[in-house]
């Protein structure tokens, strides 16, 4: 069997994969009668949609030689404004939290707090709370930090929480049953 060549362009092709995380966000902010799992799942495949061209844009410039990473910060930049700013939003689970013992780290940073939940499961890191998030787990209460000014603060949010903990975009549900899109400290390996 012969494998034909693709006649899309790349930029062809990443058109049509924004256009289908376009479709899936769409279902998961406005489509009636879906439940907060079914928002949830359309919202992480749409993240992951995104996330593959993401680094698809990067390797293209990297065998191209490109220096600049134009089409990854729109990239970014257009997941971002999709997902409804994001960047802007922390979900803490442990010791961040409010009153907590390493709140003092983003206590600093002026934003509004509200309650929500993630799926996932706990576990444990040394003696510290880590979550690893799945879409069918159980509901893990959270606080959500929403302020513009965490974009000025990432890598050092990144550096304090360490190899043990990668930072993903998660599904949060808030109080009121609505789906927010959130950066959620995730553990590396659970114990």
């Amino acid at each position: 069997m012969t494998l034909k060549p693709s006649t899309q362009t790349l930029e062809e092709q990443s058109l049509t994969k924004l256009e289908e995380v376009a479709q899936l966000i769409y279902e998961a902010r406005w489509v009636e009668g879906l439940d907060e799992e079914a928002r949830c799942g359309l919202l992480r495949q749409a993240i992951k949609v995104l996330m593959r061209e993401k680094t698809s844009a990067r390797r293209r410039a990297k065998k191209l030689s490109l220096h600049s990473t134009t089409d990854t910060d729109k990239l970014e930049a257009l997941l971002d404004e999709l997902l409804d700013h994001p960047s802007q939003r922390l979900a803490v689970y442990g010791t961040l939290a409010p009153g907590k013992t390493n709140h003092h780290v983003i206590a600093e940073i002026q934003g509004t707090w509200d309650r929500g939940w993630i799926r996932g499961v706990l576990g444990r890191i040394g003696p510290y709370p880590a979550c690893r998030w799945k879409p069918h787990a159980m509901r893990i209460p959270v606080q959500v930090l929403s302020s513009s000014r965490l974009l000025d603060h990432w890598e050092r949010l990144d550096r304090f929480e360490g190899t043990a903990y990668r930072r993903i975009l998660a599904p949060v549900t808030n109080a009121g049953g609505r789906v927010h899109v959130a950066n959620l400290y995730e553990g590396v390996v659970l114990s």
